[in-house]
């Protein structure tokens, strides 16, 4: 049986302390017949010195370095210069399972299908904070049903990692450059490409976050960017299956509700108070759909509820908790 190569593109920027483990769980996998492009996005700690050795380690590697131009970027340059007739995306803070290539490669030859998917799993510090797993049996679905799934957030996510492509299926797609949550821009068109999608149940990725607690962080502007990239494929989605208006309304519900949340527990909260009034109002004014039938998660009603009593009582609630599940 002929071995097709995949390509594995990682991006990475100043990952001296992560891109070891990263490459290390790629060079291992089962299936061995791959190309390994690394695309150096202007690191400036020891992370070059990190990628020259496994050049001299394992000829399967390639590194390209550019300047800092940004994930996107970084992205579109590996599509470019992929050999592969296959590709997958591996994020450099984060490794794969042993057979994470095999068993998509798997899946996407069996089903012969563009796109063939699997689940991942949230480490945090090491330790396992959730596992997404449902399944030892994939799943051949239609396009219209992969998108119902995503707008309900069930089993399948915007990710562009955690999934394998047939590399054709770029052509004349590209993540946006310059913008924050480029994968929920970019994951739809090519899920529009594809008339069907395989989705395994079984978790091969491991997404790590090095830092529990959101509460910790600063807030960018940059951040509306989920809103925008939300109501780009609500848009797309609702004008082929007019049908999925209101899963399509909940899912921007949630993208409002993330983005408040982000607001709310940064450090920057004062800073942008009257971006965080004006998003709960937006949300306000969009709450009809939550409160219906048709909305299969409690916590949109919940959170609809408790900014009835304004948003510094909402913040206190989420100030509570370590994390904000919610609205991940």
């Amino acid at each position: 049986m002929i071995k097709p190569l995949v390509t594995v593109i990682v991006p990475s920027f100043n990952n001296e302390k992560t891109i070891k483990d990263c490459i290390n769980s790629v060079r291992v996998q089962s299936y061995a017949n791959l190309e390994i492009l690394v695309i150096n996005d202007g690191s400036d700690d020891a992370t070059p010195d990190i990628l020259d050795g496994f050049l001299r380690l394992d000829e399967r590697v390639r590194v390209v370095t550019t300047e800092r131009k940004g994930i996107s970027a970084a992205r579109n340059l590996g599509v470019s210069l992929a050999k592969g007739k296959y590709l997958s995306f591996v994020d450099s803070d984060d490794i794969v399972d042993m057979d994470y290539v095999e068993y998509l490669l798997n899946l996407i030859c069996t089903f012969d299908v563009p796109i063939a998917s699997c689940q991942h799993r949230i480490v945090i510090q090491g330790k396992l904070k959730r596992n997404f797993e449902f399944s030892k049996k994939a799943k051949l679905i239609s396009q219209k049903k992969w998108f119902e799934l995503v707008l309900q957030r069930k089993i399948l996510d915007l990710s562009v990692w955690g999934k394998i492509y047939r590399t054709e299926l770029f052509d004349g797609i590209k993540f946006p450059n310059g913008k924050l949550f480029e994968d929920s821009s970019t994951t739809y068109r090519l899920v529009a490409k594809a008339k069907k999608i395989v989705v395994g149940g079984e978790s091969k990725y491991n997404y790590k976050l090095r830092n529990g607690s959101i509460t910790r962080s600063n807030f960018s502007k940059a951040s509306f960017d989920l809103i925008e990239a939300t109501k780009e494929m609500t848009s797309y989605v609702v004008s082929r299956y007019p049908d999925l208006r209101v899963a399509a309304d909940l899912r921007e519900f949630w993208a409002y509700g993330s983005t408040l949340n982000k607001i709310l527990v940064s450090n920057d909260y004062f800073k942008y108070k009257k971006y965080a009034h004006k998003i709960k109002e937006e949300m306000r004014s969009r709450r009809t759909p939550v409160f219906t039938k048709q909305n299969p998660d409690f916590r949109l009603k919940l959170v609809a509820i408790m900014l009835v009593f304004g948003t510094p009582f909402y913040r206190r609630l989420l100030m509570i908790e370590e994390r904000c599940h919610g609205f991940r």
